[in-house]
């Protein structure tokens, strides 16, 4: 990969994520963990606008259209403070809603001595909101996941349409908005810190819930795994491995990872051996990169220097039909590896990354998005994708 820019944020860690207007043009937004600005980039590198919330965004932003303009809006959170934002395109503010919630509430004390962060103090916790049409009009509703254990869901002009709580535990990641059953409507899943599952419908109501075990510290995701089969349910936990459910909520395989997925890691599912059927990539905290089958058999794993507090992210960067996978641990580089586990290439980054590589394509030119903590946000340029 060759350098194409660099730009200092001045500040800490950033999610980025890319918004794309209707005319096609690109922008990239980054919410850092330890500021409360989101900053806006063209794809050249140059910033474009900033926007400052009430506190820390502590996560990605969400991109989409809840507001029938035929343009994305920006959906952001503030997790310390309950509160919720939507944004132009241009960063303007079009509403703020604080959802209810004590904040400033102390929790227990850790082993160690040290009190757990405080609803005030978001500390390191990955959360975001999710879009999905929950009506079928075609407008996206905007759904969150507090540590109340409540899923608020959200229409464009938020307007709080229904509120419901799945668990006296912590919810700690985003939702997952899955199409689980020939139903009006999609279905929402969550994990929680207590180690259950919820499956809700798209009013609201408690569907099933599941408990597998160790707490649940990464996004629950969805997807059909074999060729012609119904979406499944994905979930990694604290007990060191990943449970596979059906629609109904039963479990049908559990299959060990060697490490626990929680901040940071998580799943990514995609074709990369080209038999047709989705592979499940993962990392662990244990430095590990591996890959499972549609049955939970392990396929491949590779080790990596430090620990993992990233997603994998998959693309088909030389046009094969088998998607390649990018990661990046802590060990201040960024891997590529084809779909059977061969290291093609590694990146120094030049400092350590705690939020996932994302791909960019544009005008024929393929880049590899990469944010350090020292607040460094850089544009490398990669072969094929076009």
């Amino acid at each position: 990969p060759q350098r194409q820019w660099t730009f200092r944020a001045n500040t800490g860690s950033m999610t980025p994520a890319p918004l794309i207007d209707s005319n096609g043009n690109v922008s990239l937004l980054l919410p850092s963990f330890d500021s409360k600005e989101l900053i806006a980039l063209s794809l050249g590198g140059e910033e474009q606008w900033r926007y400052a919330a009430e506190g820390p965004i502590n996560d990605t932003v969400t991109i989409g259209n809840i507001a029938g303009d035929a343009q994305p809006e920006i959906v952001g959170t503030v997790p310390g403070l309950q509160i919720l934002f939507a944004l132009d395109k241009r960063g303007e503010l079009l509403w703020r809603k604080r959802l209810d919630g004590k904040t400033g509430e102390a929790h227990a004390v850790q082993d160690t001595g040290k009190p757990i962060e405080t609803l005030e103090n978001p500390a390191w916790r990955w959360k975001h909101a999710v879009l999905g049409d929950l009506t079928g009009d075609g407008l996206a509703e905007i759904l969150y996941a507090d540590r109340r254990g409540v899923i608020t869901a959200l229409d464009g002009a938020g307007t709080i349409q229904w509120a419901t709580t799945v668990s006296a535990d912590r919810c700690e990641q985003p939702v997952c908005v899955a199409e689980l059953n020939d139903t009006d409507g999609p279905e929402i899943l969550c994990g929680d810190t207590g180690g259950t599952v919820h499956c809700l419908d798209s009013s609201g109501s408690i569907l099933w819930s599941v408990r597998l075990g160790g707490a649940i510290e990464s996004p629950v995701i969805s997807a059909a795994l074999e060729k012609n089969s119904s979406p499944v349910v994905l979930a990694g936990t604290r007990s060191e491995e990943i449970v596979c459910l059906n629609n109904m909520g039963v479990v049908l395989w559990r299959a060990p990872i060697g490490g626990t997925m929680d901040l940071g890691a998580g799943m990514a599912v995609g074709d990369i051996s080209g038999d047709g059927n989705k592979e499940i990539v993962a990392t662990t905290r244990n430095h590990l990169l591996l890959a499972l089958d549609h049955t939970g058999k392990r396929l491949w794993q590779f080790e990596a220097g430090a620990q993992f507090r990233t997603t994998p992210v998959l693309y088909d960067i030389d046009n094969n039909g088998t998607g390649e996978i990018f990661a990046a641990p802590s060990d201040w580089r960024t891997y590529c590896l084809d779909g059977n586990g061969n290291l093609l290439w590694s990146l120094n980054v030049g400092n350590r990354m705690d939020s996932d590589p994302i791909i960019v394509v544009r005008e024929r030119t393929t880049s590899l998005i990469t944010t350090t903590r020292d607040g460094i946000v850089t544009a490398w340029k990669l072969e094929g994708g076009s």
